[in-house]
C-alpha cells in the first residue's frame, strides 16, 4: 500500500494503524512517525504513538504524545481522554474541564463523549471524590451504552443466555477428542513440540499481567489475545446450525480443526516450548480447544473480591466487544454466566487446567509462578530459548512481557462496595 505512495503521509498513518493492530510494534512505529510530517496526519499519529508508549510502560514519553496530540488547528479528543486517565491533572484543571466541555458535544460520536468522561472520572478518583466519580462513571457509561446501542450491540440478557444455553447442551454428551497420547511430546521439556497455554479469565480479572509474568523469562510465548480460537468457535458453530451435525463428534473434521488453528498460529509461536493466549472470549471455546488440542491446558483467572472486579470493569472504557461492561446489572448478569461455562469446562477438563486467584498472585507472584510452571511441566529454569534459531521480534506483547513485573494491588474499590451490592441484587439467568 505505502510503495504505491511513499510519502503519502495518510497512507502511513494507515499502514501504521494496520500494522499495530498485528501486533508489529516496531513496524508501526517506524510508519506513524513518517506520518508526524503532516499537520493533518500528526494528532492522530501521535495518538498512536502515545498509546504504544504507554503500553510498553514508558508513561512520560506517552503523556508526552499526548499532549502532541493535542497541539494545532485539529486536536485529537481521545488523546485529551487519555491524559487525564494516565496523567496526574486535577479535576478542576484546564484540560479536564475542556473534556467536559467536549462532552457535550454532538457532533462528536458517543464513544468519543463517553472516554472523555471516563478520564474526568479518573481525574475525581485521584482526588478521592467517591460520590462525584462514581456520578461521572455513570454518566460514562449510559453514553458508552448510547454507541452499542446505535451499533446494534447493546447487551442482551436473553440472547446471552440462549447462546450460552445452546453450547452447554452441545457438551451434555461426550464429545470426541483427538489421542492424547499422540501429541504428549511437548510433556518433555527437551521436546521440539509447543504447548498452548489458554489463559481464560474475564477482562480486568488479571489475565494480563499473568501473561506478562509467564513470559518474562522468555520461555513461552506472549500472543495477547488472539483471533484464531474464536474463529473457529464460529466456524464449528455455524456448522453445526447449517449441517445439524456437531464437528466435535467427527474425527475427521477435529483434525481439519486443529491443522486450522496451527495454521493461523503467528509465526514467533512457531519452534517454541509453547505459547499463552489470554483472549476473554475463548471461554466459549474451552470445549473445542480441548478436543482439537490435546497437548494445551487451561489457567483459569478469577478474582476474590467480586465487588473490585465489577468495578474495575465499569471504570474501564471498553468501546467493543465487552458490551455488558456499561451497567453493574449486566455485568452481574454476565459474569454468572461466564462462571457456568467455567465450571462445565473444568468438569470436563480434569487435570488439564488449574484454577488461579488474582489476590494470591499478587501477593506471592513467585509462589504460583512456580506452581504454573510445575503444572505446565516446565522446569524452575529456561531448559531452551524461546524461539530456536528463529529472529527475534518486537510486538506490543513481547515488548510488554519480557519485563520485570510486579503486578500492582488492586484498586480498593471498597467506597463503592454498597452501590454496586445494591445494583447487583436480584439479577436472574435462567441457564
Amino acid at each position: 500500500m505505502v510503495a504505491l505512495a511513499p510519502d503519502d503521509p495518510a497512507l502511513r498513518l494507515v499502514h501504521g494503524r494496520l500494522l499495530l493492530a498485528d501486533d508489529r510494534m516496531e513496524e508501526a512505529e517506524d510508519q506513524l512517525r513518517r506520518a508526524l510530517d503532516d499537520p493533518a496526519t500528526r494528532p492522530a499519529a501521535a495518538l498512536s504513538l502515545g498509546r504504544i508508549a504507554l503500553f510498553l510502560d514508558r508513561r512520560t514519553d506517552a503523556l508526552a504524545w499526548f499532549r502532541r496530540a493535542l497541539e494545532g488547528d485539529a486536536p485529537e479528543p481521545l488523546a485529551l481522554a487519555q491524559l487525564l486517565r494516565h496523567g496526574d491533572l486535577a479535576s478542576d484543571s484546564r484540560e479536564a474541564r475542556e473534556a467536559l466541555r467536549l462532552a457535550e458535544r454532538d457532533d462528536l460520536p458517543a464513544n468519543v463523549r463517553a472516554h472523555l468522561l471516563f478520564g474526568h472520572a479518573e481525574c475525581l478518583l485521584r482526588e478521592s471524590a467517591w460520590m462525584p466519580s462514581w456520578a461521572m462513571l455513570e454518566r460514562a457509561n449510559a453514553t458508552m451504552e448510547d454507541h452499542f446501542r446505535h451499533l446494534g450491540r447493546a447487551y442482551d440478557p436473553a440472547h446471552e443466555e440462549h447462546s450460552i444455553r445452546q453450547l452447554m447442551q452441545l457438551f451434555e454428551e461426550p464429545v470426541s477428542a483427538l489421542d492424547a497420547t499422540k501429541y504428549a511430546a511437548c510433556d518433555d521439556p527437551s521436546s521440539e513440540d509447543g504447548r498452548p497455554v489458554f489463559i481464560i479469565g474475564m477482562p480486568r480479572s488479571g489475565t494480563s499481567v499473568l501473561e506478562q509474568t509467564l513470559a518474562a523469562d522468555g520461555r513461552l510465548v506472549p500472543l495477547g489475545e488472539r483471533p484464531e480460537l474464536g474463529r473457529i468457535y464460529e466456524e464449528v458453530m455455524v456448522r453445526h446450525a447449517q449441517e445439524g451435525r456437531f464437528p466435535l463428534r467427527d474425527a475427521k473434521a477435529l483434525q481439519e480443526l486443529r491443522r486450522h488453528y496451527f495454521e493461523m498460529l503467528p509465526e514467533r509461536a512457531r519452534g517454541t516450548i509453547g505459547w499463552t493466549d489470554k483472549m476473554p472470549a475463548n471461554i466459549h471455546a474451552v470445549g473445542i480447544a480441548a478436543a482439537i488440542l490435546p497437548e494445551a491446558r487451561f489457567l483459569f483467572v478469577e478474582r476474590r473480591s467480586w465487588q473490585d472486579h465489577y468495578f474495575s470493569l465499569f471504570r474501564h472504557p471498553f468501546s467493543e466487544g465487552y458490551f455488558y461492561s456499561s451497567r453493574i446489572e449486566h455485568i452481574e448478569h454476565f459474569a454468572g454466566l461466564y462462571q457456568r461455562m467455567a465450571e462445565r469446562w473444568q468438569e470436563m477438563l480434569g487435570g488439564r487446567c488449574m484454577e488461579i486467584l488474582f489476590e494470591d498472585f499478587v501477593a506471592n507472584p513467585d509462589h504460583v509462578k512456580k506452581e504454573i510452571l510445575r503444572f505446565l511441566n516446565l522446569p524452575a529454569s529456561p531448559a531452551k530459548p524461546t524461539a530456536r534459531g528463529a529472529k527475534a521480534v518486537r510486538t506490543f506483547s513481547h515488548g510488554k512481557a519480557h519485563q520485570r513485573v510486579e503486578p500492582a494491588r488492586p484498586f480498593d474499590a471498597s467506597p463503592f462496595h454498597e452501590m454496586i451490592e445494591r445494583r447487583a441484587k436480584g439479577v436472574v439467568r435462567r441457564v
